[in-house]
């Protein structure tokens, strides 16, 4: 009979991410063992294998989040205030995804195998705000667009921000996060609006 699992594969999965991202994908699999309190051959068993372990830690880029996170399609609602809701989903989620999109590049995880055939984390959340788009479009909100090349423009804008963050070490005031947020929304509204 195997012993009941006292650390949850979530509390490994949160503790090697931050290993990953202070030490680099390079940490001993020991460094995270210690984190959560169990051996790391105990670590490597669970998750068979390490490259089994880095893979579930930097896969923060979830289609999930970003889908309960979008404002429902809605045409009685201005295009506006969906766009700047949708811009600031992207605010709170790529500064806390940008470090391991940096430590995806660094891993010793294949690319392959990180992404699966999609080859880039970021495809299943273009998706998502491309058929989020598509939905207003269905609606009559906004016109006919190539959906997943406004989707892409779109969260590349905001994701733009967290990269220049990142590559400054400094955080860039909100208030101008906000009024970058706010301006990206209106040009995209004015650009969508229905024809």
């Amino acid at each position: 009979m195997a012993r009941p699992q006292k650390v949850s594969d979530e509390e490994i999965i949160e503790a090697a991410r931050a290993c990953i991202l202070e030490y680099g994908p390079e940490v001993p699999t020991s460094t995270i063992a210690e984190q959560v309190n169990v051996s790391a051959q105990a670590l490597l068993k669970r998750f068979d294998g390490k490259a089994n372990l880095v893979v579930a830690a930097l896969q923060p880029l979830s289609t999930m989040e970003w889908g309960v996170k979008l404002p429902q399609p809605d045409d009685e609602r201005p295009l506006l205030v969906q766009l700047r809701e949708v811009a600031r989903v992207g605010l709170e989620f790529f500064p806390k995804s940008i470090c391991t999109v940096y430590a995806m590049q660094w891993s010793i995880v294949s690319s392959e195998l990180l992404h699966g055939e999609q080859n880039s984390p970021l495809v299943p959340i273009i998706e998502t705000v491309a058929d989020w788009l598509a939905n207003l479009h269905r609606r009559g909100v906004i016109r006919n667009v190539d959906f997943s090349a406004v989707a892409l423009a779109f969260l590349g804008a905001i994701h733009g921000g967290a990269v220049m963050e990142r590559s400054q070490g400094r955080s860039i005031r909100e208030s101008t996060c906000m009024a970058y947020l706010d301006t990206l929304a209106e040009l995209y509204a004015d650009m969508l609006g229905a024809r």
